[in-house]
């Protein structure tokens, strides 16, 4: 006896995207099939519509999972076991992820310091935290919030 799964009664379309590559090391053709459920009907939105709301979907994944996948090694964290440390550690991460990428944006004023790879800019970030001293500091004109 075949189930129904749970979402299939409010699929109505299902988007084929077929993407074709090169691999880089092998140099083959690999040729690959992702398929997309959609609780809207085809007609809704044009193809090409259907293939920029995949694309952005991915640019998520791309400009900010994939960061605090490499740079941040989200992944990799065996030594969290309670939820509660896994929550928090993933807050923290995205506190300096945020933090980083506004001053990223924001702060650097050169094309080349805002291309700066994210491991690189977490390395210097720490290097100044780690050799920062009172002398140091010391004079750094204080920043008045603008509310006061």
């Amino acid at each position: 006896m075949q189930r129904e799964a749970p979402c299939r009664k409010h699929l109505r379309t299902v988007v084929r995207v077929c993407n074709v590559r090169t691999d880089k090391t092998t140099g083959k053709r690999v040729v690959e099939n992702h398929y997309y459920l959609s609780s809207l009907t085809h007609t809704v939105l044009h193809p090409s519509l259907w293939l920029e709301m995949i694309r952005r979907r991915w640019s998520v994944e791309n400009q900010n999972h994939n960061t605090l996948d490499t740079a941040f090694f989200e992944d990799d964290s065996p030594w969290l076991r309670r939820p509660q440390g896994m929550l928090v550690m993933n807050a923290l991460r995205r506190i300096v992820y945020n933090s980083l990428a506004i001053f990223r944006s924001v702060t650097t004023r050169s094309e080349t310091k805002r291309a700066l790879p994210w491991a690189e800019l977490l390395q210097r970030t720490y290097d100044a935290l780690i050799r920062a001293t009172a002398t140091t500091v010391a004079g750094l004109r204080r920043r008045v919030p603008a509310c006061g």
